[in-house]
């Protein structure tokens, strides 16, 4: 794929470019790429840049689909340049064991036109009370909050981080 007529931001510059692709990843960016190529672009001296990502993100699904789900806010995200968001655990049910994640992981598997990361919740059911099931879901999320509530118990909020800092997350 060719896209021709790209204006990029290059050391606090707006340049005109075109950028070839194969294979899904660029293969070159210059001035002038003349080539022949049937998937060619005009871009019409848009801006072009690497896809958004936001660590913080409310996707309502499962639990509040009425608000919003899956399908409409990774739409959404992506009509507005995002490529990857993090979404936060204040669902129903709350991503805080390996059941109620696959839940919310089986949603975005099957509705999401782009990446999304969970967090998991720190505490079972955001409560603040017990630890979620942090080691079993850690390879899933992208880290681990309370989000809207907050662990307010000092106690639990030491024991949560001495197991994040274990997990690297």
């Amino acid at each position: 794929m060719l896209l021709k007529n790209c204006k990029i931001l290059k050391k606090g510059k707006f340049e005109k470019v075109d950028i070839l692709i194969k294979d899904d990843k660029i293969k070159k960016i210059s001035e002038n790429i003349d080539i022949a190529d049937e998937n060619t672009i005009d871009i019409k001296n848009r801006f072009v840049t690497a896809g958004f990502i936001d660590a913080h993100v409310h996707w309502r699904e499962p639990g509040f689909s009425k608000k919003e789900t899956v399908y409409t806010a990774s739409r959404a995200a992506a009509r507005g340049g995002f490529t990857t968001v993090m979404t936060m655990p204040n669902l129903n049910p709350v991503p805080d064991s390996v059941e109620t994640l696959n839940k919310q992981l089986e949603i975005i598997k099957k509705d999401s036109v782009i990446r999304a990361i969970p967090y998991g919740a720190i505490t079972k059911e955001e409560y603040g009370r017990e630890l979620s099931d942090m080691e079993a879901i850690a390879s899933n999320v992208f880290a681990f909050t309370d989000d809207g509530r907050g662990v307010q118990s000092a106690n639990v909020m030491y024991e949560a981080m001495l197991m994040g800092a274990k997990l690297n997350k």
